[in-house]
C-alpha cells in the first residue's frame, strides 16, 4: 500500500493506494523458479515484489 500526503488548497489529504505487485523473480508463485519446495530467494516466499 502506498500512502501519499497531498496538499489541496488549504487542506492536507492522505491518499491510500493499493498496489498489487508481484515478485519479478518467481512471478508471484512464492517458489524459486524450477523448484516446487524452495521458497523464492527474493520475496522469501510471499510472491510479492
Amino acid at each position: 500500500m502506498v500512502v501519499k500526503r497531498v496538499r489541496v488548497k488549504e487542506h492536507i489529504k492522505t491518499l491510500r493506494e493499493s498496489t498489487k505487485t508481484i515478485c519479478d523473480h518467481c512471478k508471484g508463485t512464492g517458489r524459486e523458479p524450477g523448484t516446487d519446495e524452495k521458497p523464492c530467494s527474493v520475496c522469501k516466499g510471499s510472491g510479492k515484489g
